[in-house]
């Protein structure tokens, strides 16, 4: 949910009305959430681990995957917040 939640923020908050139009329409849609892939596949991989496995060793470290997903799709999502 957390991944999906970003995704969103990213596609509605990739237009600020900062921006000049000229400099909105030369920016391609999908750059922002090509950083987002690495995140996204750690969510998956992590998601598919819980619900495989039965064992709780197992289903803790495929969480813990999935919590470093988010960590990953926050730090790259307020990169550009930090920077400047």
């Amino acid at each position: 949910m957390l991944l999906i939640a970003a995704v969103g923020g990213v596609i509605l908050g990739s237009h600020s009305r900062d921006t000049p139009m000229k400099e909105r329409s030369s920016e391609r849609p999908g750059r922002r959430l090509v950083p987002l892939a690495s995140p996204a596949s750690c969510s998956r991989t992590g998601a598919l681990g819980v619900l495989i496995r039965r064992s709780p060793l197992i289903v803790l470290l495929s969480l813990e995957i999935m919590l470093n997903g988010a960590n990953l799709a926050a730090d790259r999502l307020l990169a550009p917040l930090r920077a400047g």
